[in-house]
């Protein structure tokens, strides 16, 4: 599968309109009816009931984040279950042998999905997902770009500086981003987004780091550009629960990076998570 190319299926393209029934107006190649893409792929695909719509959407919700993460080459470990599965581990495993069942991911072949990659059907759900999700829901930076687009900016040619600009630049018009800034003289990162419940999108600011010296705060940056996918969720969870809140959820991924010995340096992530104790808010 090319990762690479931006333009690919979206699923649900088979799919007709009929407005003859205007309560259901999609059909499938059988002659099954659905109020909408997301029906179709909820009862049609994944072959569930018709449950409240809550429950159908938090649950795309989590295939979507799975799916999203998966793409970007992500395996599940400790900190990415306490990121998307509620530190459930065995959860986690459980909705990726689950996928995989589905035809969401492949195996490369190598008959071991746990190395696999997104296949081209879930490729194309991703597409979906991102084009037909709730406006209370949009995850922004996915909505507004590609995964390959994303892919390009985090796992390209470029390192260091230039990649964290690189990053900066792609994210640049995203409503939900991190900004690294200097604000009374310290090298300071900020995490702003655009409540979308207001009817002017006016950008606030809902969480700020302070750092001693601009190493330590390109440390945490660059963690954050690893976990770009997930930027839209804590400023969400931010502005929901405050800026404290996000910092202990950030803590406790890192701790579980850190464990897991994913970190690109542990040292220099211990300083950034004193840094977060003394001065995220």
């Amino acid at each position: 599968m090319d990762r690479t190319n931006a333009v690919g299926p979206i699923w649900g393209e088979h799919l007709a309109l009929d407005y003859v029934n205007t309560t259901e107006p999609f059909v499938d190649a059988h002659g099954n009816r659905f109020r909408s893409i997301r029906d179709a792929f909820w009862r049609g695909r994944l072959g569930m009931g018709d449950h409240s719509r809550e429950i159908a959407e938090a649950i795309m919700e989590t295939i979507h984040a799975a799916l999203v993460a998966r793409a970007f080459h992500r395996r599940l470990g400790k900190s990415e279950a306490t990121d998307i599965y509620g530190g459930n581990v065995p959860f986690g495993r459980f909705v990726f042998q689950w996928l995989y069942s589905m035809g969401f991911i492949a195996d490369k072949g190598s008959g071991d999905p746990a190395h696999g990659d997104v296949s081209e059907e879930g490729m194309a759900v991703i597409r979906m997902l991102e084009a037909t999700r709730p406006v209370n829901l949009a995850l922004q930076p996915l909505g507004r770009t590609s995964v390959a687009a994303l892919n390009d900016a985090i796992d390209g040619p470029e390192i260091g500086e230039d990649r964290r600009v690189r990053v900066e630049e792609v994210s640049a018009g995203w409503p939900s981003r991190f900004v690294r800034r200097t604000i009374a003289d310290k090298p300071t990162i900020v995490l702003v987004c655009h409540p979308e419940e207001r009817s002017m999108r006016v950008a606030r600011t809902v969480w700020t780091v302070a750092f001693e010296n601009e190493a330590i705060r390109n440390d945490l940056f660059d963690w954050l550009c690893d976990h770009v996918d997930r930027w839209d969720e804590w400023a969400r969870a931010a502005y929901r629960g405050g800026g404290a809140a996000l910092t202990r959820h950030l803590l406790t991924i890192i701790s579980s990076d850190m464990a897991a010995g994913n970190m690109r340096s542990r040292a220099a992530v211990g300083s950034v998570s004193s840094n977060l104790l003394t001065h995220g808010e």
